[in-house]
């Protein structure tokens, strides 16, 4: 940190092309000036502002100080842990392999930029990461994402597979995986699009990297399809081309005359063959899931497809809003301002 102020650059030089020893390299004093490192072992955080409402950190705070581990963990963090861990007190062992990265901030013990929250908060966040009922790896990637207490992974898996819901709208192993198409080199490049029939309702999905749009369609006609469309290309971004199926509101001349003017390439899936629009297909099933799990759940629809954009994707660690937006989003679980920052 005192180096920060200066623009060094250090040049090695081998032993055999220096000609004269350097005396000074050679007799040292061990610590010529103790009282310049004496604030130097002050750790810095970044948790100085949460963008969560002031009222959910008033509680995380006092809910850690009447917390018997926490308040233990938070002694060990300011005082120094123990050379050795049967020497820890038996509430603060659990956290002994994470002792390195626990901080404490405005009363608050983080794990780097994530929140440890308190025993008394576990269980609202494990209904918060579970509200849109994503399935047991998803709820744990979603949780790790941005949240830490001890035996979190074992606590959300127990609670998922402990769930009606889930258990009854389960997925079936796929029988084959399906061949990747290429990887587009931009977000929304390739956009694959497919229509779907839930509740006898017609609606509509967009995908790219899983990131999902869902439309209800008052009609299924190609002027309804497009005027969607046109909505999410004026938002997010024209494509370079859309993959569809042969349905007759992307096979008409409307549609036609609606990639010319957007100026985009439609490829259109061979006839009787779903798994060539895989991506499409696959993104029907995820939204029906969400549709179907929050209706039977009586929640809101849009925030579960809000934390499903945010979970983070097993192929490649990163989340649909991170893959488009090249951030996280914010929504009701807990977030600091680092894992909200653009990247």
């Amino acid at each position: 940190m005192q180096l920060q102020p200066f623009d060094i650059e250090v040049v090695h030089k081998k032993g055999s092309n220096i000609p004269i020893g350097d005396a000074l390299s050679r007799i040292y004093e061990p610590e010529t000036y103790p009282e310049m490192f004496a604030d130097m072992d002050v750790q810095v955080h970044t948790v100085k502002s949460l963008p969560i409402s002031e009222d959910r950190v008033a509680k995380i705070r006092s809910e850690t100080e009447t917390n018997a581990q926490l308040q233990a963990v938070n002694g060990y963090i300011l005082e120094g842990w123990p050379n050795e861990r049967s020497t820890c007190s038996k509430d603060a062992q659990d956290y002994w392999n994470h002792r390195d990265e626990l901080a404490v901030e405005d009363g608050i013990i983080v794990r780097g930029s994530k929140i440890v929250i308190p025993k008394s908060e576990q269980s609202d966040m494990i209904n918060a990461v579970h509200m849109n009922h994503p399935g047991c790896q998803k709820s744990v990637d979603r949780a790790r994402d941005i949240l830490f207490w001890s035996g979190m992974t074992k606590q959300i898996k127990e609670h998922v597979l402990a769930c009606p819901i889930c258990v009854k709208y389960r997925a079936a192993n796929s029988k084959e995986p399906l061949l990747p198409h290429d990887i587009p080199e931009l977000p929304w490049q390739n956009v694959e699009c497919d229509l779907f029939t839930f509740n006898d309702e017609q609606y509509r999905v967009d995908a790219f990297s899983h990131h999902i749009e869902i439309d209800h369609l008052p009609t299924i006609s190609s002027k309804t399809v497009i005027r969607k469309l046109k909505v999410h290309f004026s938002r997010l971004d024209a494509p370079v081309e859309i993959k569809t199926d042969n349905a007759r509101q992307f096979t008409s001349d409307e549609f036609a005359k609606f990639a010319a003017e957007w100026n985009f390439k439609h490829v259109t899936s061979s006839p009787t063959m779903a798994n060539s629009n895989g991506l499409a297909e696959s993104s029907v099933k995820i939204a029906k899931r969400i549709l179907s799990k929050a209706k039977a759940a009586n929640t809101d629809v849009y925030l579960a497809l809000l934390e499903y954009r945010n979970t983070s994707l097993q192929s490649c660690n990163h989340s649909p809003s991170q893959l488009l937006n090249s951030r996280r989003l914010r929504s009701v679980l807990t977030n600091t301002k680092e894992q909200l920052t653009p990247n």
